[in-house]
């Protein structure tokens, strides 16, 4: 029969171990021995029934004992006060709401009870109660009372004094105003017919700035003898000119003689029909009819014949009066001028050529001659010899020397190229040649005739400077 020992170390006992201590919370009488559990806390608390953590089933007082604060927190010590943030006395320490918040009147004042408006007496709303102005006072238009009623209207037309705007209130009108207010069609300005207000044409359907209505074709040309002052619209084909000189009944406008020729188509010229200038085409006769051509008095030598041929020497004695002369040959197209007396040379004709000289005047085309035919001179057989010399230097300047072995006088002729003689001297032969001066002679071609007894030549000389 073995036996064990309990937990109280107790052989053969059936002793449990607990709390032994009588003071502990878990006192347990009937443990036979302790095992260290005792708790003497659990069961200590607040004995007082009045705290808000009164413990009912403590056993011990452990001067733990809490109270609510004002705020109803158990230990608390908040207290109370105003808890709304809206409100003007609004406490953000206060623990609660104790009811005694405060709230800014209209005029700003904290729990105060004022009103606010329109304190303003000249206000159509002034409030007499208000305490301070909530800027909404409202005043009556200029001119008007609070009521909307002028404040002047003399003729009652319900339109203040001031206001009236007089003018033209008619649609149609040009000067059309919409904030006249009172009428006056005495004052309304309309367009002319046919324009608008801006004195544009209604209708122009060509751009002319004439309206279609107004438009009166016809010629615009004061000038024009079918002149229409009425139109407006020019048309050319409606313009009929006078003839220049001429008024529009064809009447001449100026006409000294009264001959029916205007004097601006006057051609003056010599009308005696018996007269050498008698021109046909003249209306007013000028005073310068000429009887008699008087042509000049002219002589035509040929020199003598040879294989180059001759020329003719024509010496005029006496000149014409009436000017110069052109005198032509039925040869070739030669012209040579004849204005003053002396000797002109033609230029060279074949040698068998039979000329005929035709003598024109210049100024007068019916004063004209012809010269009998002239031909060369035939000289003996044995004498007809073209006569050889030098000429030099050429083209030259001042002077120029001609060297020949013929003997005998010399004759020396300076032509200019129209045939007219510029110079004429005579010389005998010298060893060194004979010396002409030519320095009154201008720059040009020249041709220089040498002529002895019985032989002649010519050459050509050019001056130049």
């Amino acid at each position: 029969s073995c036996l064990y020992n309990d937990v109280c170390g107790n052989c053969g006992g059936t002793a449990y171990a607990g709390c032994t201590d009588a003071e502990a919370c878990n006192f347990d009488p009937n443990a036979g021995c302790d095992d260290g559990s005792c708790d003497f806390d659990e069961c200590a608390g607040c004995l007082d029934p009045l705290a808000c953590n009164y413990l009912p089933n403590a056993t011990i007082g452990d001067d733990s004992c809490l109270y609510d604060d004002v705020c109803g927190n158990c230990g608390g010590t908040a207290y109370a006060g105003c808890t709304d943030a809206e409100a003007c006395n609004y406490d953000p320490e206060a623990g609660c709401d104790d009811d005694s918040c405060l709230y800014v009147d209209a005029c700003g004042n904290c729990g105060g009870s004022a009103t606010a408006g329109c304190i303003n007496p000249d206000a159509c709303n002034f409030d007499s109660e208000a305490l301070c102005d909530d800027e909404s006072c409202t005043f009556a238009d200029e001119f008007y009372d609070c009521d909307g009623h002028c404040l002047n209207d003399v003729n009652d037309n319900g339109i203040c004094d001031e206001l009236e705007n007089l003018g033209c209130y008619y649609p149609f009108a040009c000067n059309f105003d919409p904030e006249v207010n009172i009428h006056d069609m005495d004052l309304c300005i309309f367009p002319e017919e046919f324009y608008d207000c801006d004195g544009n044409c209604l209708n122009d359907l060509n751009g002319n700035g004439i309206c279609d209505e107004l438009e009166v074709e016809g010629c615009t040309d004061p000038s024009a003898c079918t002149y229409d002052p009425d139109a407006n619209v020019h048309d050319s084909a409606a313009c009929i000119y006078a003839a220049e000189f001429e008024d529009c009944d064809g009447n001449c406008l100026n006409d000294i003689n009264e001959n029916g020729i205007c004097d601006e188509l006057e051609l003056q010229g010599c009308t005696d029909e018996e007269a050498i200038n008698f021109d046909p085409e003249a209306t007013l006769d000028d005073g310068t009819c000429v009887d008699d051509c008087h042509m000049p008095v002219l002589s035509f030598t040929p020199s003598e014949c040879s294989d180059r041929g001759f020329v003719v020497m024509i010496d005029v004695t006496e000149a014409s009066d009436h000017g110069g002369c052109l005198v032509t040959n039925n040869i070739n197209n030669e012209a040579i001028v004849i204005d003053a007396l002396g000797t002109y040379v033609t230029t060279l004709f074949a040698p068998e050529a039979e000329v005929v000289f035709t003598v024109r005047s210049q100024t007068f085309e019916n004063c004209f001659m012809q010269s009998d035919m002239v031909e060369c001179i035939t000289m003996s057989i044995g004498e007809q010899n073209d006569l050889a010399f030098e000429m030099y230097p050429n083209p030259a300047v001042e002077y120029v020397t001609l060297r020949s072995g013929a003997e005998g006088t010399y004759v020396v002729t300076v032509f200019d190229l129209y045939g007219k003689v510029v110079h004429l001297e005579e010389g005998q032969p010298q060893a060194n040649g004979l010396r002409i001066n030519i320095a009154h002679l201008a720059s040009g071609t020249y041709m220089v005739q040498l002529r002895s007894r019985s032989e002649m030549a010519t050459r050509k000389l050019i001056i130049q400077r």
